[in-house]
């Protein structure tokens, strides 16, 4: 899960958010965001669906109702 997170984390800093600078958008530097910019929004948009995720693993009442589905 970490290095899915991670991996999220750099295509998103490096090439997401399509015309913002992200690969095959225009470098046009009055739109395109600087780096640092991009790579802090991807934390953003990532970070809370891994803590998330790290939840649903070690939630025991999650993890009681996926052995019950199993016993079907």
């Amino acid at each position: 899960m970490a290095l899915h997170c991670l991996w999220n984390i750099l295509v998103l800093g490096f090439g997401g958010f399509g015309g913002f600078g992200g690969f095959g958008a225009p470098e046009d530097p009055a739109v395109a965001l600087p780096f640092l910019h991009r790579l802090g929004v991807s934390v953003g948009f990532v970070l809370p669906m891994f803590f998330y995720g790290l939840w649903l693993v070690r939630n025991e009442t999650v993890r009681a109702g996926r052995r019950h589905d199993q016993g079907r």
